[in-house]
């Protein structure tokens, strides 16, 4: 017998109970997603490349991030509401 294996079989979604948190707890996960995307992540990255002075390509890269924070909090919504 593995050690690390689970000899609990009445542990996990397999076992007919219902997830932790289910519909609750997909919310509130979208909730502090987004929150942290658009509150936090896309105001500080903004202002740390605007403070850099990035000139040529790496100005366009850099440009960039906050666009794709963007879309990656659109995937969450639409990860989330879409398995639930």
């Amino acid at each position: 017998m593995n050690c690390i294996e689970n000899t609990d079989k009445s542990f996990g979604r397999n076992s007919g109970q219902a997830g932790v948190g289910g519909m609750a707890g997909r919310i509130v996960m979208l909730i502090v997603g987004i929150i942290l995307i658009i509150g936090v992540a896309m105001p500080i990255s903004t202002e740390v490349i605007t403070a850099q002075n990035f000139t040529g390509t790496t100005a366009t890269i850099t440009n960039q991030i906050p666009i794709f924070l963007a879309i990656g909090s659109i995937l969450l919504v639409i990860g989330a509401t879409m398995f639930a």
